[in-house]
């Protein structure tokens, strides 16, 4: 979704009113009274369907995301929803695996889900928090067509301020034993107080297992006791327990409605089908967007949360630069390869919409993207308190350019932190000033004498 270019606080979605192509009837009624008319809070249930869809935000390939309206509660909601032909066992093992991901990773940087359920027609589908905003990607690409309204709002400063949330909540799932695996600027949402949440953990995977629920009863996804146990037909409820899906489980297709830079699932062998949609995944198959791939995750190689603080080094390079080191290269091949061999350069010339990001951001970024694992950020914690220090102005010396910021940003703190210091430095600020002042008068006299000197030589040699 692109909201139209203007503040972000008042940038809201609107919807396509267009009917659906599937009719969404989840079999679910309002329970409270609608609260209309002279008798407010009294009316009679009505018992309508619970959830009015207003229209589609996005089509994946194992699912739909509808934006809708939730009549009991009288707010805009998320809704996904599986699609009609992904519906085998193996995609409603993901489904479900999806709804215990993120309903177990409780952060404000992080999507919310609310409730789950079944259609009529038996699809699983789960609710989560609508997020009145747009998408990282939306503000890229308005950044990079040279909007100056986009430019005004959205500084490096605010830039980096926005990827420091991301960062919590990458440190947060990781903490909790989650790769997310599809990290990209379609899937950061920025909603309209500047809010981030990390969205679609469809592919994600547990390094370890959620906490398995009692023995001695399996495993609930109803909000309340005795709710209904979503289980997959043709799976136990114990599969639901595994570590997580590996790339045999899945199929190829997902996302790929948006093409190069929304495909999640790529088979290694290319010959295993002819296209990507009805491909199954074997062993060794690359998951994830080929234009974010980690090196090694680009060869199918072991996938670790160095991995992902490459992709978020690079999402960040983006971010600030404009610029995508794979920019010019069209097909997957060409991407897969730049991915697996290529080493990222410094950027050498600003993107022509906007000055060159200051050298101790670039430099941040750079030390993330080491094509060996062990010559990058080895956790996003190390990012976090990197980006802390240099809020502190702790800031590495790798130039002139950051040597002379560090010593800057010392020389400000210990004028902030001395009364001698400031008033030192306040008495020398309007010494010069005055000492501007004064030559400014001096200048402007002695401009004046030469006026004079020149008018009356003019006068005598007229006469």
């Amino acid at each position: 979704m692109s909201p139209a270019t203007g503040d972000l606080a008042s940038q809201t979605y609107d919807p396509p009113q267009e009917s659906l192509a599937t009719p969404f009837n989840t079999g679910r009624t309002t329970i409270l009274p609608s609260g209309d008319g002279p008798t407010r809070g009294a009316a009679p249930t009505e018992h309508a369907p619970r959830f009015e869809s207003l229209g589609e935000l996005g089509m994946g390939g194992l699912g739909q995301v509808l934006v809708a309206h939730d009549l009991d509660i009288g707010r805009k909601v998320a809704i996904k929803r599986m699609r009609e032909d992904r519906r085998g066992p193996s995609e409603q093992l993901r489904f479900v695996r999806e709804v215990r991901t993120v309903g177990a990773l409780e952060h404000p940087n992080i999507v919310t889900i609310h409730d789950v359920g079944r259609e009529a027609d038996g699809g699983l589908y789960f609710v989560m928090n609508y997020i009145d905003g747009e998408t990282m990607e939306a503000i890229l690409d308005r950044l990079k067509a040279g909007d100056a309204q986009t430019h005004a709002q959205w500084p490096f400063s605010r830039r980096l301020h926005l990827f420091h949330q991301l960062l919590h909540a990458l440190g947060f799932a990781h903490a909790h034993g989650v790769l997310h695996r599809d990290i990209k600027p379609a899937n950061i949402m920025i909603g309209r107080h500047g809010q981030v949440q990390l969205v679609d953990w469809g592919i994600a995977k547990h390094l370890e297992p959620i906490e398995p629920a009692p023995v001695d009863r399996p495993p609930q996804l109803g909000p309340a006791s005795g709710a209904e146990t979503l289980v997959p037909e043709g799976l136990e409820s114990g599969d639901l327990e595994s570590g997580g899906l590996e790339s045999g489980d899945l199929e190829s297709g997902d996302l790929e409605s948006g093409g190069l830079e929304s495909g999640t699932l790529i088979p290694s062998d290319p010959r295993a089908r002819a296209t990507r949609d009805s491909a199954h995944t074997r062993a060794g198959s690359l998951i994830g967007t080929p234009r974010y791939m980690a090196p090694e995750q680009a060869r199918g190689e072991p996938f670790d949360v160095r991995s992902e603080t490459y992709t978020l080094s690079l999402v960040l390079y983006e971010w600030l630069t404009l610029l995508h080191p794979f920019d010019g290269l069209e097909s997957v091949d060409e991407i897969l390869a730049a991915a697996r061999e290529r080493s990222v350069s410094f950027p050498l010339q600003p993107h022509p919409h906007q000055a060159r990001p200051p050298a101790d951001m670039l430099w941040f970024v750079m030390d993330g993207l080491g094509r060996d694992p062990n010559q990058r950020y080895q956790s996003v914690q190390e990012m976090i308190e990197r980006l802390d220090a240099r809020n502190e102005g702790e800031i590495p010396e790798q130039c002139v350019a950051t040597s002379q910021k560090r010593l800057l940003h010392r020389f400000d703190q210990l004028i902030d932190r001395s009364a001698l210091l400031s008033a030192v430095a306040l008495a020398a600020a309007g010494g010069l000033m005055l000492a501007g002042v004064l030559a400014i008068f001096a200048a402007f006299a002695a401009l004046g004498a030469l006026g004079v000197g020149m008018i009356g030589s003019v006068v005598a040699l007229g006469s």
